[in-house]
């Protein structure tokens, strides 16, 4: 074959393949896009972010936008909710927290005012996320993402929303 033909042989295959692997990947990307709503166990990632091996702290995100936080002997109910800001940072905001005042992993107690925590989370592709710190915005305009501190590694789905509320 004549570098010629080949080069349009190339070109032609490219114009073909190159529809059908974006609407491939577009199709793909719902299957593969992280849902929130779920069971997720808490797994330390950072130096101090450890948990004693004997505790596990657990988070379950219902679609309905309430939260249940268990952690050792402490159990928190509240709200949580997810929103991307301008720079296209998502946050994970945990609020209205009533907890029942025992101990967590960490030996500590949850205040019954605690103010609403936004949390920046990493989204991935497993349906995991981490929390991280914020990217650091450079001169030039372009950011480094921050070390992630912990992840919420995902367990299974929530169950429905039984009456429990804030």
């Amino acid at each position: 074959m004549s570098g010629f033909r080949y080069t349009v042989a190339v070109l032609a295959s490219a114009l073909f393949m190159i529809p059908a692997a974006t609407a491939w990947a577009q199709s793909d990307d719902t299957d593969r896009a992280p849902k929130l709503p779920g069971v997720y166990r808490y797994v330390g990632i950072m130096e101090g972010f450890h948990l004693p091996e004997s505790c596990v702290e657990r988070w379950t995100l219902r679609a309905d936008g309430t939260l249940l936080l268990e952690s050792g002997a402490s159990v928190s109910r509240g709200r949580w909710s997810v929103d991307r800001d301008g720079d296209g940072l998502q946050w994970l905001t945990v609020s209205e927290q009533v907890p029942n005042g025992e101990r967590d992993c960490n030996g500590g107690v949850t205040p019954p005012d605690l103010e609403p925590i936004r949390h920046h989370v990493v989204l991935m592709n497993s349906g995991d996320f981490q929390i991280c710190l914020v990217p650091r915005r450079l001169a030039d305009g372009s950011s480094v993402q921050g070390a992630c501190l912990y992840a919420l590694r995902r367990e299974g789905d929530a169950p429905a929303n039984q009456g429990v509320s804030p």
